[in-house]
């Protein structure tokens, strides 16, 4: 089941994106098929079995998962591949954005803040007063 969801995501990502190289897809497509192909055997296989009433332990099934770990493993491996590349240009210009914002930012939040704690501190003190004569 994780397989043909993952296979479902890649299939329907590369109809809509060019990221995924067409042969790799082709392959996964392939091993896909032959690990499906070998499953529904295995449980054909132990259907028979279970009409008998004999058991054989199938390496048809062994061999089944065999291949769709592959085919996780190698879907995984094409997702790092495509997915984690960094554009080290377009993280300099962004470090540098985010520099000139806070560069820019800086004065007026220092200018902002100080106004507010003198308000706070004005407040506190005009109702420590108050309390004061009150008592």
């Amino acid at each position: 089941l994780n397989a043909a969801q993952v296979w479902t995501y890649l299939h329907t990502y590369s109809q809509t994106s060019r990221d995924l190289p067409r042969e790799r897809l082709l392959e996964l497509k392939e091993l896909l098929n032959s690990a499906s192909t070998l499953y529904r055997g295995a449980i054909i296989q132990s259907q028979k079995e279970l009409q008998d009433n004999t058991y054989h332990d199938s390496t048809e099934f062994r061999q089944a998962c065999g291949l769709f770990k592959i085919f996780l493993a190698e879907s995984t491996d094409l997702g790092k591949q495509v997915w984690t590349q960094f554009n080290e240009n377009g993280m300099m210009i962004g470090i540098c954005i985010l520099s000139l914002a806070w560069v820019l930012a800086n004065p007026l939040w220092k200018r902002d803040v100080r106004k507010q704690i003198g308000m706070i501190l004005c407040w506190f003190g005009t109702n420590n007063r108050i309390a004061m004569n009150g008592a």
